[in-house]
């Protein structure tokens, strides 16, 4: 059995969540505000997935109008590049992913593609689209597939 298959337990995911919201508190200032309290109230009491949940919902207007204070201290450190998400429901919103979104974004993308039996190397079809865009013809001229 691969490790994969094995899951991930309990224990790991919450020491990961908690080492991801730790740093949020400590480097992104938007969170620092809405983190103050987490390592007193986590503390046996609530699990950092509950806490998780206690945290606004990123919006595009929020990340609009927060923009700067959603941005992580020690970005300037980091190799990072700008991305745009949502355009087929609107205006996009720009998105900073660095090089680690970059690499385990990657790394995803071909273990689904393995458990679909779609290994490296070998040709694979996506579809996408929006269905506003389909039943609107809204975005005529843009092909709905990519092959690789």
């Amino acid at each position: 059995m691969r490790d994969y298959e094995r899951g991930v337990t309990a224990k790991r995911h919450n020491a990961a969540l908690k080492k991801l919201l730790l740093h949020c508190r400590q480097s992104v200032p938007y969170y620092s505000e809405h983190l103050r309290d987490f390592e007193s109230v986590e503390c046996g009491r609530i699990s950092p997935a509950q806490y998780l949940q206690r945290l606004p919902i990123l919006t595009k207007a929020l990340i609009r109008a927060d923009s700067a204070r959603l941005q992580s201290v020690d970005l300037g450190q980091r190799k990072w590049s700008y991305n745009t998400s949502g355009g087929s429901t609107g205006e996009p919103v720009r998105l900073i992913q660095d090089a680690e979104y970059t690499d385990c974004s990657a790394a995803t993308s071909m273990l689904f593609h393995g458990l679909l039996g779609c290994d490296v190397g070998r040709h694979l079809v996506r579809l996408w689209g929006s269905e506003r865009d389909i039943l609107e013809k809204t975005n005529p001229g843009r092909p709905g597939f990519l092959i690789g």
